[in-house]
């Protein structure tokens, strides 16, 4: 055999070397105490951290309802202004054609004289 590649036994347990403390630290129950500890630090982290984020999303939440609700009203009034405008010009448009009407059925029998005139003639005289 080869010198260079020499294989070093495992020191004996009465050398000071106890296999029991490797068991401790490397078994199921130092898995198990490594996850409690795990689950601990992260819920004491969870609990500082979750109810900062949920009271800024909770305040945004707020912010975004009031500005929607300024919105809302603000398209109300919009909408009854634009009403108002438009029955006035519906009433602008009512009063204006009943105007011309009124004066078309006072010059409609002149109109008419005036068709009847020209169809009787000849297209000469036009």
């Amino acid at each position: 055999m080869d010198e260079s590649i020499a294989v070093t036994p495992p020191p004996p347990a009465e050398q000071g070397f106890n296999m029991g403390y490797m068991e401790l630290l490397t078994g199921p129950l130092s898995a198990l105490a490594l996850a409690i500890i795990m689950i601990y630090t992260i819920g004491r982290w969870l609990a500082k951290f979750v109810p900062t984020v949920v009271a800024k999303y909770m305040e945004q939440t707020d912010k975004t309802i009031e500005q929607l609700d300024k919105l809302n009203t603000s398209m109300q009034e919009h909408s009854d202004r634009c009403n108002q405008q438009t029955e006035a010009i519906v009433e602008k448009v009512r009063s204006t054609s009943a105007g011309l009407h009124a004066r078309l059925n006072t010059i409609e029998p002149m109109i008419i004289k005036i068709e009847a005139n020209q169809s009787k003639s000849p297209p000469d005289q036009l």
